[in-house]
């Protein structure tokens, strides 16, 4: 762990900042980290940083398998509604309303395997494709790295329709607007 880096901004056990660094100024988070305001980090430092505190990566995601997209299938509400309607129907019902309604099921959950197969194995292959870059400032050169590289007082630079790389404190704005809806499902 860095001792550099107070506690109050250095979460145990985590190589990130933790969320009280809002309350610090842009000098102090700077100063903290061991940054330059201007010309960034050195790339000798960027390195040291990158190899002490792992790389800038989501969790794996699991491997897209046909039985896993049953299983998120067949627990969707309406597919459960639709199960459960069924069961009703297969007591008290006729026989026909119950083959149709389950007939119904296998066919809708069938078209929701493939289709969600398909498409979660298109963007596993787009990832794999095209690795996502980040414009940095090092050894006041901007350039761009893999978003993988990027490292506590990197300074970013976020540019129109831009996706924030990494938990990162905003220096300077003009014109900002955020689309939040990844975030919250809108």
């Amino acid at each position: 762990m860095d001792r550099n880096i107070p506690e109050r901004i250095r979460p145990a056990g985590s190589r990130h900042l933790n969320l009280s660094a809002w309350s610090l100024t842009i000098d102090e988070i700077i100063k903290t980290l061991n940054t330059d305001g201007e010309r960034g980090l050195s790339q000798a430092e960027a390195a040291d940083r990158l190899k002490r505190y792992g790389s800038n990566e989501r969790v794996q995601e699991r491997k897209v398998t046909f039985w896993g997209i049953f299983r998120e299938e067949i627990t969707e509400p309406l597919i459960l509604l639709l199960l459960v309607v069924g069961i009703f129907y297969s007591v008290w019902g006729e026989l026909r309303d119950t083959l149709t309604i389950f007939s119904v099921i296998v066919l809708l959950i069938l078209s929701e395997i493939f289709t969600e197969y398909r498409a979660k194995r298109a963007v596993a292959s787009l990832k794999k494709l095209s690795p996502p870059t980040t414009p940095v400032t090092r050894d006041g050169v901007y350039s761009e790295y893999l978003t993988s590289e990027i490292v506590q007082g990197d300074l970013l630079k976020l540019e129109v329709g831009g996706i924030v790389p990494a938990d990162s404190r905003l220096v300077e704005a003009i014109d900002l607007e955020v689309n939040e809806s990844s975030l919250t499902g809108e």
